[in-house]
């Protein structure tokens, strides 16, 4: 099952985020999160759940903002 959150930590701001992703992963749940600023997830989530987070999928993917 893939789980797309786009700007998430505005529009999703779910508290338990980073253990429903940890658990998620390993019941086959692929999760695709966008936010525009890491700094916007620090401030939701706080340091250390934003690093559990990040480091939790497979696969990350970096876009630069169109100006």
């Amino acid at each position: 099952m893939l789980l797309a959150l786009d700007e998430v930590a505005n529009i999703a701001p779910i508290r338990s985020l980073p253990r429903l992703l940890s658990e998620g992963i390993q019941q086959g749940i692929v999760p695709v999160l966008g936010v525009q600023d890491m700094s916007q997830a620090r401030a939701r989530w706080g340091e250390h759940e934003t690093a559990t987070m990040w480091s939790t999928p497979a696969l990350r993917l970096v876009l630069a903002g169109g100006r």
